[in-house]
């Protein structure tokens, strides 16, 4: 009976450890973890945003998050050199913002090199990085599960940067690119039509509706 209270009794120490739902945790690496749905991953990446003092280099897939583009706006209005990789499908995805923050001092470039630029990536001032599975959408805010890690690490960012100048160099603007070999996604649909790297070919599968 007393071997039960105690194990009773640590169960309920380690419950009482997790942070609440909605709450950044913190990590010994020096950053953040935050978790959704309604966790808080949209706060966390405008607050760092708006820590941000010269540049942003934004990977991502969807972008339909009007609380993150306009902190990417402010942020360029503010001096800050602010460059995005998308996915070209934003250009097919009415709810996007892409094109939108590229009328607003925005620096946008597509990459179409391939299937899916699946990226959800933030680096700032070569000294912080964003990652994870959190696209950069209200879906992902309040109905998906997913994940949003925020680390203040300068070698990290200079790997994530080394990568983001990879993309950049394959990446075009939206006039240049070829929408009939761009990946097409089609949300609450029955087919996916993706193209298979650069072989020229593609395949149509099915898939299940989703919000991203």
């Amino acid at each position: 009976m007393r071997i039960r209270c105690v194990i009773f009794l640590l169960v309920i120490a380690a419950l009482a450890a997790v942070p609440a739902w909605g709450e950044s945790i913190h990590v010994d690496a020096g950053g953040t973890v935050n978790f959704s749905p309604n966790g808080g991953c949209t706060d966390a990446l405008v607050q760092r945003i708006k820590e941000a003092r010269s540049e942003i280099l934004v990977q991502c897939y969807s972008f339909t998050s009007r609380r993150i583009a306009g902190a990417l706006e402010a942020a360029a209005r503010h001096g800050v050199k602010v460059r995005v990789l998308a996915d070209p499908s934003n250009l097919r995805e009415r709810a996007s913002l892409t094109r939108v923050m590229a009328t607003r001092g925005v620096d946008v470039l597509y990459d179409d090199a391939h299937a899916i630029a699946h990226n959800k990536v933030m680096v700032f001032d070569g000294r912080a990085v964003a990652m994870g599975s959190f696209n950069f959408t209200g879906a992902a805010e309040r109905s998906n599960a997913e994940n949003l890690l925020i680390l203040e690490d300068a070698g990290l960012a200079a790997v994530y940067a080394k990568n983001w100048h990879t993309h950049e160099a394959h990446s075009k603007p939206a006039e240049k690119v070829d929408m009939g070999c761009a990946a097409t996604v089609s949300i609450g649909r029955s087919e996916i039509r993706e193209r298979q790297g650069n072989s020229g070919k593609y395949r149509t599968r099915k898939a299940r509706q989703c919000l991203i």
